[in-house]
């Protein structure tokens, strides 16, 4: 079986065009610096809190939810590609930066619409479905919980 440090050793980005690298450094920093405030929100609250017995501050949840969520569905949207991957058939870090938000945010109890967000949704279905991605959800909820 892969694992995730399997596929990002193995990356052809080797391979990218100059274009497609600065899209994957893109994405990379998008996911750092954009995404981890908001996806991270209701993981935080949610999940990290109750490792530690604390009340998740649900309000907090709720308005990143409905007000910051959704501009980042919006972009995503407008970004990820019909099929496989952002750069073909292979499992990138840029796909792996993005997909961990996504993770985070399923463990806490939200999926992405895919009546709103049907491209973004089939893309994080696609990347949950890797092999190597798919046994870090496994692995995940044997700590955080089924969800």
């Amino acid at each position: 079986m892969s694992t995730l440090r399997t596929v990002i050793q193995n990356r052809r980005s080797t391979q990218q065009q100059p274009e497609e690298k600065a899209k994957a450094r893109w994405l990379e920093e998008y996911a750092d610096t954009v995404m981890l405030p908001v996806l991270g929100t209701a993981f935080f609250e949610r999940v990290a809190k109750k490792l530690i017995n604390q009340p998740a501050d649900e309000d907090k949840v709720q308005e990143v939810l409905q007000t910051k969520l959704p501009k980042t569905c919006v972009y995503l949207e407008s970004q990820v590609p019909e099929t496989d991957f952002l750069f073909g058939v292979d499992l990138q870090l840029a796909d792996i930066a993005l997909a961990t938000h996504f993770i985070n945010l399923a463990h806490a109890g939200v999926q992405i619409d895919s009546a709103e967000y049907p491209g973004l949704a089939a893309y994080i279905e696609r990347i949950f479905q890797h092999p190597a991605v798919a046994h870090r959800i496994a692995e995940d909820k044997k700590v955080f919980g089924a969800k």
